[in-house]
């Protein structure tokens, strides 16, 4: 497969938002070839219109070219609009899946120790014995910062129920942070970390949030393609595994954020009602992105007003993403 490199020659930021790559970070080079389509990479307006006017700088793995041959490089992969079969009629294919993704269903989410893993976390179940207590929560985390991903459906079965409910949100990963003095960090509204004018933050942040479990928390576009509020840029580094370049975004508009403290973002099911046994499908014709740091909580509410009980609930998810293996 043919190699897309760009390496971002201004001193700031710049945010391909057609193409979906959070930021080109200053001197650093992105193989964006990994990570998208060459066909989604060559209708980039705007990386387009940078590379011709000197901005960004593409290579192919060899050697970086001059503005006018990035650009012919770059549309060298261009395939045919509206794709027709053998009889000349052109293909129409209707989907919510972002091009480039793949279909599949999973009852587990990731393993968070591994940035790259898919599959091998937590379960997207609840088993309630008796005796332990009213409400019961799972965490279940997706890994994106390499893996593309959105949620689409989702699907529920349930045994031995008694008017018990089940509640499906999506929260942010917190950071570790601490009250201090005389630091670049300062809490708003109890929950979001922002930067603050060097030496005059009143909080610490303890977390290595290099690490893809750091704290910093992707922050994806709406659905109109607007950005969200966010304070802080960051590049992820493939071959490290780290989080570079990191550097605060103070007119919020930045790629990332930090939270001192859980809060919901997405609420995709409210106290669901499960009876006896029985299972229901969650259909949508929707999507929402998974950012890397958003993650599910799964909570369970055992209907004391009857007695405590044994049940059980489990859920399969419906996925679009880059990478299923």
């Amino acid at each position: 497969m043919a190699t897309v490199i760009a390496l971002n020659t201004t001193a700031s930021g710049i945010y391909l938002n057609d193409l979906g790559e959070d930021i080109l970070s200053p001197g650093y080079p992105v193989c964006l070839s990994d990570y998208y389509p060459l066909t989604a990479i060559s209708r980039s307006y705007i990386l387009l219109n940078k590379v011709l006017s000197g901005e960004i700088a593409i290579s192919d793995g060899t050697n970086y070219q001059p503005s006018a041959d990035g650009v012919e490089y770059l549309r060298s992969f261009t395939t045919t609009l509206n794709p027709k079969d053998r009889s000349g009629k052109i293909r129409v294919h209707q989907t919510s899946r972002k091009l480039g993704l793949a279909i599949g269903w999973t009852g587990v989410g990731d393993l968070v120790t591994d940035p790259t893993s898919v599959g091998g976390g937590e379960s997207v179940s609840i088993r309630h014995n008796i005796g332990d207590g009213k409400v019961l929560t799972k965490y279940i985390d997706f890994n994106c910062v390499e893996n593309d991903t959105w949620l689409h459906e989702g699907y529920i079965t349930w045994s031995k129920c008694d008017l018990d409910l089940i509640t499906l949100e999506v929260l942010p990963r917190v950071a570790n942070v601490v009250q201090s003095s005389g630091t670049d960090y300062a809490i708003y509204d109890n929950y979001l970390v922002v930067p603050a004018p060097p030496g005059t933050g009143n909080a610490g942040v303890l977390s290595d949030i290099t690490t893809h479990s750091g704290g910093l928390v992707y922050m994806p576009n709406d659905d109109l393609n607007n950005r969200p509020l966010a304070f802080w840029n960051a590049a992820w580094d493939k071959k490290t595994k780290k989080y570079i370049n990191i550097y605060p975004a103070p007119k919020g508009d930045g790629r990332y954020n930090i939270f001192s403290a859980e809060i919901v973002l997405a609420r995709y099911i409210n106290k669901l009602t499960l009876l006896d046994s029985g299972f229901i499908a969650l259909s949508s014709s929707d999507t929402s992105q998974l950012g890397q740091g958003l993650r599910i909580r799964l909570t369970s509410e055992t209907n004391m007003d009857v007695g405590d009980h044994e049940w059980a609930m489990a859920s399969t998810i419906c996925l679009h993403r880059k990478k299923s293996i």
